[in-house]
Order: structure tokens, then sequence, then C-alpha cells
């Protein structure tokens, strides 16, 4: 299902629910301190309008609005936990400041998150052409396949790199893609491959 179409259907889902007035959101923080396990679900619900304020502030970012939607309700329940466990959150006003402080922190680690991956897989692509090229330079160039160690004075990638390269396309092409899938372009960012420190 597209993006927009889950955007859809959140919105109509939201129509049926009725934001909190500032009087109904600090009687619900008094009961939210006092156990009341009906508050918590109250202030999570009568936020949900306000999540989405938040969101659209990052719309043009390029990123999924289903997603910033969906950081932005894990911070938003966050928040309400961290209220119910601090004394010192004893008026709406404040609480809606915390609030929005940590949904828009969210969503920015979110898009953080997000920047680094592309960049990741800007690079591996980069690096990736450049592989394939000098070997086929070097074939043309010398009637056959370059070995490992050849391919490494060639392109100035290291052997690691170049295996990696190799296994993750030999991959995408099993599965028919075009391309590598982004997951597998990006894990040389996440510490648990050979390609890490030499790509980073």
């Amino acid at each position: 299902m597209q993006d927009m179409d889950l955007l859809s259907i959140y919105l109509a889902e939201l129509e049926g629910i009725e934001p909190l007035s500032a009087a109904e959101e600090e009687t619900l923080l008094e009961q939210l301190k006092s156990g009341v396990v009906t508050a918590r679900d109250r202030l999570a619900e009568g936020n949900l309008h306000f999540v989405l304020e938040c969101v659209t502030d990052y719309e043009s970012f390029g990123s999924s609005v289903s997603d910033l939607v969906q950081e932005g309700n894990v911070a938003l329940l966050s928040a309400i936990d961290a209220a119910a466990a601090d004394a010192s959150v004893v008026s709406g006003e404040r609480f809606k400041r915390e609030l929005e402080r940590q949904i828009r922190a969210a969503i920015e680690a979110h898009l953080k998150e997000e920047e680094v991956a592309d960049a990741a897989a800007i690079r591996f692509t980069r690096e990736a052409n450049q592989l394939f090229e000098t070997t086929r330079e070097f074939e043309e160039r010398e009637g056959r396949a370059a070995t490992l160690e050849e391919l490494v004075h060639e392109t100035g990638l290291t052997a690691d790199e170049i295996e990696y390269i190799i296994r993750v396309s030999q991959s995408a092409i099993e599965r028919g893609d075009a391309n590598p899938k982004e997951e597998e372009a990006e894990s040389f960012d996440d510490g648990g491959d050979p390609l890490t420190d030499g790509w980073k």
C-alpha cells in the first residue's frame, strides 16, 4: 500500500477522535499520576492530532509521512509514561512542551538515520560502478579476468570491499533486482560488515 493511502486511512481514523482541551489534559495528567489506566489511553488518543501537526513540519524532507507519524506516536507514549513518573510535570503546558520536544527529537533522529542510509547506498553504488567498470576495462585490455589482487591494485578498494560488492550484487541478481536492496547496501555502516572501516 502506498504511503499516501496509509496516511489517508490514518486521517480518516483521526476524524473520529476528539482532540484534548487544555482542561481535560490537566485532569488526565492528575489521573495519570494517580494510576488511572484509562487516563494514559485518553492522553495518547487525544494527542494524535498534535503528533500529526508536528509531522507536517517535516513533510518536505522526503521521508515517508507514515514512518514519521509512527515515530511521533512512539514518542508520544514515551512522553506520557515519563510524565506519569515525573512529579514535576504537573501542568498541561509543561507536558505539552516536553511532548513536542520528544516528538521532534524522535522524528529528527529518524530523518538522520535515513540520511546516513541514503549516503551509504550512494557510496555503495559509486564504488560498485567503479569496480564493474574497472573489471570490464581490465578484461578488454588484458584479454582475461582480473584477479582479486589486481582489482585491489586497479581500484584502490580493499579485498574485503571488493568481495562484499560482488556478494551483494550476486544476491541482487539472484533475486532479480536491478539494484542491491538498501538494507544490504547500508549494512557496512552498522559495524557488522568488513566494509565498515573502509567506506565511512
